[in-house]
């Protein structure tokens, strides 16, 4: 995660590394990202834009759609997050999910909390 910041505008860029270490591929794989209502909705995404974005009470949830993902390899989700955040000692970015069938089996795997600090 990269922040750069002039005064209470800073821009955050979010990196999501999607890596299948099994040796099969699996498919029809969810990823799901939320991004809480302290921080604005984000409009720049990387090379893989996301199928939905939507708005909730708590933020706004960011859904991409991958059709598969072959066996050792591994996907670069990216968006950047821009906008006047004012951190008071830190904000939490929730934890991203990924979810997938396996031999008929629903799987979720989930990503590390992120905080961002103010620096002072």
């Amino acid at each position: 995660m990269h922040e750069a910041g002039s005064g209470n505008v800073h821009i955050v860029k979010v990196l999501l590394n999607i890596r299948n270490r099994g040796a099969i591929s699996v498919s029809n794989v969810r990823v799901m990202d939320n991004v809480p209502r302290t921080i604005k909705t984000p409009a720049s995404f990387g090379s893989l834009k996301p199928s939905s974005v939507k708005s909730s009470p708590e933020g706004t949830i960011i859904l991409w759609d991958i059709p598969f993902i072959k066996g050792g390899s591994e996907i670069l989700i990216s968006y950047r997050l821009e906008g006047k955040i004012q951190v008071i000692g830190s904000v939490g970015l929730p934890a991203a999910k990924c979810k997938y069938k396996l031999f008929g089996r629903q799987v979720v795997a989930v990503s590390n909390f992120a905080s961002l600090k103010n620096k002072k």
